[in-house]
């Protein structure tokens, strides 16, 4: 079964990782917080800790032949959005099989 990589794995992001599950997929998530770890990891996904506006922090991100699921809201303001760059900028050379961009709920 193909991976799945999470990033920004709040309320649709955690549908999706349900779905991921019963399908038989091993699902992982970024999670910036201890406590969205505890959460994500009592859902039986995986976390790997980062920062999307850390982008020292997302070393090693596991999309290497995997799907990627990219929920994560931009920054409030501004023209452009920063955490999307850092994240292709952390996975160059490392291809995912897939990437799937949703905006998030909460931009609205």
């Amino acid at each position: 079964m193909t991976p799945v990589f999470i990033i920004g794995c709040g309320d649709v992001g955690r549908r999706v990782a349900r779905l991921e599950l019963a399908d038989g997929h091993a699902v992982t998530a970024l999670a910036r917080s201890d406590d969205s770890a505890r959460r994500l990891r009592a859902l039986g996904i995986d976390v790997v800790r980062g920062n999307l506006d850390a982008p020292e922090s997302l070393t090693g991100l596991p999309v290497e032949n995997s799907w990627v699921y990219y929920f994560a809201p931009p920054p409030a303001g501004g023209r452009d959005d920063p955490r999307v760059y850092h994240f292709l900028t952390a996975i160059a050379g490392r291809k995912p099989q897939r990437i799937v961009y949703i905006s998030t709920s909460a931009v609205y």
